[in-house]
């Protein structure tokens, strides 16, 4: 091993001793053990971040070109879990109690080979997704009961619509599973061709090239014959919010003040869609008159049966109103004290995504806000103060934010964004971005606040 080799190793080797020192510290920090099949998101901590982070900068280390090979092979990981999830296995291994079921038992709750399952889930089981307790016997753990949609395999056993009254999770899983690896298996194609190289339009996404159509993701999935990948897709952005802490980030620490807003003070939420943001605001600002605005099926669908279920006062007293509008259509709502948008700006790229920016920007007033919560990318260079030795990227946070760029770019020919790109996009929409701020954990959305320019 080389000089620097050793230095990197120690450095590494202390990071991850800190950090799980730091976890074991917190008394009251529940750390489960991955065997036990209890379903919750990430431990929410800093350390947990950079250890975890540290432990796969290992692994690479070590393994060089092995690392490598093991990468460009994540696809049959992936695939799998869309087999296991469609195949009911968590949902066998539940009924069945105990600790674990043998692959023949299994595979009774689906038309699958039980060889072919045994193979299929033990990939799965190397990647601490089930555990094999015994030979061809595997049970359900942390990682995989994650997509347990909580159904019998009765339930969904021909089923057309399995993630109807779920969490979203599994249909979350089963959606990049299935459109997204597909898609990205033409990311080659796509931003390598001289058609399509230098496309930002939805229609010329991987996605479209993949499935052969001149359309955009959403409208694929709308088409007549496609109810259940519209089903599928409308649970996936469910599951999104049961991902590392559910709606938290609406309410983040040292982010933007809603509490602070005068009483009566209007927010608009953005393609709001049923309104899920705006619930908690409804209760934790009372004070607030809040409008949803979305495309007009999902208001009258949608948003409309959610908002009579969970808080019909809200809509009685005109505390919340729900408006069809077309965010590429100019603002009719003039003056407001915040336009929020959370998760929204990421299905565009910028020459979609200047437009309804400045629709915003035309409407606001000199003391209205624009609250984008959305992902940010940090570079992975080291900063220009650092003083470590050796680049070490879990300090410079975590990696899903990377993965969901490139599932932007294989869906819709989108991306997430570093600071940089947000303040861009200001820049050129009539918005100054005044402050970022960032969860403690690293996990999950940011605020990035605008005031008019």
């Amino acid at each position: 091993m080389s000089p620097t080799g050793r230095k990197e190793l120690l450095a590494l080797r202390d990071l991850i001793n800190s950090s799980l020192d730091a976890l074991l510290a917190d008394e009251q920090l529940d750390i489960p053990s991955i065997h036990e099949p209890l379903p919750g998101p990430p431990i929410a901590s800093a350390a947990a971040v950079e250890a975890s982070g540290a432990a796969a900068q290992l692994q690479a280390m070590l393994e060089g070109s092995a690392w490598t090979m093991q990468k460009s092979m994540g696809g049959h990981v992936v695939s799998s879990l869309r087999v296991a999830i469609e195949a009911h296995v968590v949902e066998t291994i539940r009924e069945a109690g105990g600790s674990g079921l043998h692959v023949k038992e299994i595979a009774k709750s689906s038309n699958i080979n039980p060889e072919k399952l045994a193979r299929i889930l033990r990939l799965l089981a190397g990647n601490h997704i089930f555990t094999e307790t015994a030979y061809e016997t595997f049970a359900n753990n942390r990682c995989s009961i994650a997509v347990d949609t909580g159904k019998s395999v009765a339930e969904l056993k021909g089923n057309r619509f399995p993630y109807a009254d779920t969490n979203g999770f599994a249909a979350l899983v089963a959606h990049t599973a299935d459109d997204h690896l597909k898609a990205n298996a033409f990311l080659a194609e796509a931003v390598l061709s001289p058609e399509t190289a230098d496309s930002y339009k939805p229609s010329e996404a991987p996605f479209a090239i993949a499935n052969k159509v001149d359309m955009p993701f959403w409208e694929y999935i709308a088409q007549p014959g496609k109810e259940e990948l519209l089903a599928r897709f409308g649970y996936a952005m469910i599951g999104v919010n049961s991902l590392g802490g559910g709606l938290n980030d609406v309410l983040l620490s040292g982010g933007f003040d809603f509490n602070g807003l005068k009483e009566g003070a209007t927010l608009v939420d953005v393609g709001g869609g049923a309104g899920a943001v705006s619930l908690l605001l409804a209760e934790k600002a009372a004070h607030l008159k809040i409008i949803v605005q979305d495309r007009p099926e999902v208001i009258k669908r949608e948003a409309k049966s959610v908002w009579e279920k969970s808080n019909p006062s809200a809509l009685a007293s005109g505390q919340v109103q729900l408006t069809a509008h077309d965010f590429f259509a100019p603002q009719p709502v003039n003056g407001a004290e915040v336009y929020l948008m959370r998760y929204i700006l990421h299905d565009w790229a910028k020459p979609l995504a200047i437009p309804v920016l400045q629709h915003l920007s035309d409407a606001a007033s000199p003391n209205s806000k624009l609250v984008l919560i959305d992902h940010v990318i940090d570079p992975l260079c080291p900063s220009a103060d650092s003083t470590a030795p050796y680049p070490l990227l879990p300090s410079k946070g975590v990696i899903f934010p990377l993965l969901v760029d490139l599932q932007m770019l294989g869906g819709l020919n989108a991306l997430e964004r570093t600071e940089q790109q947000f303040r861009e996009l200001g820049d050129a929409s009539g918005w100054r971005l005044e402050r970022v701020a960032k969860p403690a954990s690293g996990m999950g959305g940011c605020h990035l606040i605008f005031a008019k320019a």
